[in-house]
């Protein structure tokens, strides 16, 4: 039996700028304290440097060599699949398409990458000692970068604690001295308004009561000169499907849906979270069709004193506008200004002092959609 030839050059080459792209998959996380959203490549070298010095630092025996290579690795097929958040209801559907990624990385230099596929491998299964220590800094590390943020992503995703710990369990397994303080840290950053707490806590049932019907905003449809703001369904799905896959090159620091599917989860998330109280989302519907969505969200009422002549009978005390994306098409023409200045104007002048005369206004905003519903 003959051995069988080395790679060429080439090949390796090849490698080594395809997995260049890396740099391009974005991750929820923010960087610096808020200021961007990481890349893949980015989180890699951290968990690298990460594992390193916690197993360092809990003074366990691990081959490092090993464990950096698994760090470097564990994330490669994202560069096909991209990257899935932790708590989204697409995760389990993510291995398949990393490991076919893999696959077709080895082909690149099949004898110089003959580790590669494995050492994937070995990261998902978890079963050694190595792979488990690298999930421990996989998981600290977003929590440390929401921690430098204020919470920006768990805010921005209507995370609650409970969730945050469950996904921190591989932690608890691995490092109980490190997920205590994770613990603590987490009941601070409830406190601090960073993350939810549950809704049977007291923190969070004071903060946003279930029942308060000021909290509930109804059928709200907000009509201008040329956009309708509506509220998002799963019958949207495939317009807002089609209004992403545009052109996608402005999408880098903003979650938006690739595919029917991701669309579908898209919209399933923001029902959720319109349930809940945190998120009221709208289709933006310009020209007659749904070119992207935009939210009231972190919405809540005071606790105002007994008796004070601020306290509101209807709707939020405090509202905020984001989650927006619209169609490639759409941007950069006056369809996101009169799309805010209808969310201002709402937030303002219809809906912000009790008693006020716009009050009737309001009225008007609640009805059937009609000729309102957009297709693309």
């Amino acid at each position: 039996m003959t051995a069988q030839s080395p790679d060429s050059l080439a090949g390796v080459l090849s490698f080594l700028l395809e997995i260049d792209q890396l740099k391009t998959v974005e991750r929820r996380s923010y960087v610096a304290g808020g200021a961007r959203r990481e890349n893949s490549a980015e989180h890699s070298w951290h968990a690298a440097m990460a594992v390193w010095m916690l197993s360092r630092q809990a003074g366990v025996s691990l081959d490092v060599e090993h464990m950096l290579k698994l760090a470097l690795a564990h994330d490669l097929g994202e560069i096909d699949a991209g990257d899935v958040p932790v708590y989204s209801a697409l995760r389990h559907a993510q291995a398949p398409k990393e490991r076919a990624c893999l696959e077709r990385l080895c082909q690149l230099a099949p004898q110089t990458l003959s580790e590669l596929l494995g050492l994937w491998s070995e990261y998902e299964e978890q079963h050694t000692p190595e792979s488990r220590w690298l999930k421990v800094a996989d998981r600290i590390l977003p929590f440390l970068h929401n921690l430098a943020s204020e919470g920006k992503t768990w805010r921005e995703q209507g995370i609650v604690r409970r969730q945050v710990l469950e996904v921190s369990r591989p932690i608890a397994h691995t490092h109980p001295e490190l997920f205590a303080w994770l613990e603590a840290q987490s009941e601070q950053a409830v406190a601090r308004g960073w993350l939810k707490a549950e809704v049977t806590e007291p923190t969070l049932a004071r903060a946003i009561p279930q029942t308060d019907d000021r909290l509930d905003f109804g059928e709200l449809i907000l009509r201008g000169p040329e956009v309708v703001l509506r509220p998002l369904e799963l019958d949207d799905a495939e317009a807002l499907m089609l209004a992403a896959s545009e052109n996608r090159q402005h999408y880098q620091y903003t979650p938006v849906p690739d595919g029917l599917a991701q669309a579908r989860a898209y919209i399933e998330r923001a029902l959720h979270m319109r349930a809940n109280r945190q998120r009221y989302a709208f289709a933006v519907i310009w020209h007659g069709r749904v070119v992207g969505s935009t939210s009231y969200w972190d919405y809540s009422s005071f606790d105002w004193p007994a008796g004070s002549e601020l306290a509101r009978t209807r709707g939020p005390d405090v509202v905020e506008i984001g989650h927006t994306w619209l169609a490639a098409s759409a941007q950069r023409t006056r369809c996101n200004t009169e799309a805010k200045y209808l969310l201002l104007q709402h937030a303002f002048e219809d809906a912000c002092v009790p008693g006020s005369p716009h009050a009737a206004q309001q009225a008007g905003c609640k009805t059937t959609r009609g000729a309102e519903r957009g297709t693309a």
